[in-house]
């Protein structure tokens, strides 16, 4: 990775955008909750990886948003985000809350966060150019 691509990922502007997206996605959902908006083509037990992917962008975008000191923030953040979600399908006709769709939510969440850490090479870029960790 060249500087100026860890320049422009360390970037409080595109950290700022992180979050924004991540909030954006968070309220889509329940903006977008009614049942005719929802795509009819995604089916049991397919729906749990939809809801792993989306729950898994949001962390990563939360956790890049909020740095490396901040993990914990998504790790609260984004599952209980997926619970008020199942929640408030409950009221929405035609669409039901499942502990199901959350436990995918959940292990989206975890898994992504872990992987951001473990792997996305920018913290430890970041920490070597700025001597400490982001």
């Amino acid at each position: 990775m060249n500087n100026t691509l860890i320049g422009f990922i360390a970037a409080p502007g595109f950290r700022a955008a992180c979050l924004l997206v991540g909030a954006g996605l968070a309220a889509w959902l329940f903006i977008g909750a009614d049942a005719s908006t929802q795509p009819q083509w995604i089916r049991e037990p397919f729906d749990k990886l939809a809801h792993f992917t989306y729950f898994s962008t949001i962390a990563v975008l939360f956790a890049h948003a909020g740095g490396v000191k901040r993990l914990w923030l998504p790790l609260i953040l984004v599952p209980l985000i997926g619970a008020l979600d199942e929640w408030h399908q409950m009221s929405v006709p035609g669409r039901y809350g499942s502990v199901w769709d959350w436990s995918a939510d959940f292990a989206g969440s975890l898994i992504a966060i872990y992987g951001y850490r473990r792997w996305f090479p920018y913290p430890a870029l970041v920490a070597s150019k700025q001597g400490g960790m982001p």
